[in-house]
């Protein structure tokens, strides 16, 4: 069994795969959306784990 470099897909990546696009579509989903939530974790984990924004939600 021969061993292949996998690497993790990026986020735009994932975004643009199909499946995903028709999951996203199902559930009112938009990239737009999806990104902001990882901005608002990155954010966060940025800030040591604290709430940045104050709020629990992608709202803020």
């Amino acid at each position: 069994m021969s061993q292949e470099h996998r690497r993790e897909v990026t986020l735009e990546e994932a975004l643009n795969d199909p499946i995903v696009q028709l999951l996203m579509k199902r559930d009112g989903v938009t990239a737009d959306d999806v990104r902001a939530v990882v901005e608002q974790v990155k954010a966060r984990l940025e800030n040591g784990g604290n709430n940045a924004e104050g709020g629990d939600g992608p709202e803020g």
